[in-house]
């Protein structure tokens, strides 16, 4: 089965794994831990479906720390489309 988050050019030569940095405080539900650290969640459009889960897609989420430096944040996470762990290690 394809991955429904991956973004095609009109001329299907062109794909997109999205990637995205989100504030720290987002903190989507952990629904499986990956061997390599990342986590499995899900995100809702709205806070309605969120609660009654309900139209979630399904991402994968990183949290790293940047050591040595200078005026770094403390935590920097990502979300990402590729749910294999395999496929892209997050480590």
């Amino acid at each position: 089965m394809q991955n429904p988050n991956r973004l095609t050019h009109n001329d299907g030569q062109l794909r997109v794994d999205p990637l995205w940095r989100v504030h720290q405080n987002a903190r989507p539900d952990v629904e499986q831990r990956l061997p390599d650290d990342s986590d499995l969640s899900r995100i809702y459009a709205s806070t309605s479906d969120r609660r009654n889960r309900r139209n979630g897609v399904t991402i994968r989420v990183s949290d790293y720390r940047l050591h040595n430096v200078p005026g770094s944040e403390p935590l920097y996470r990502l979300i990402m489309a590729i749910l294999d762990a395999q496929q892209a290690p997050a480590r």
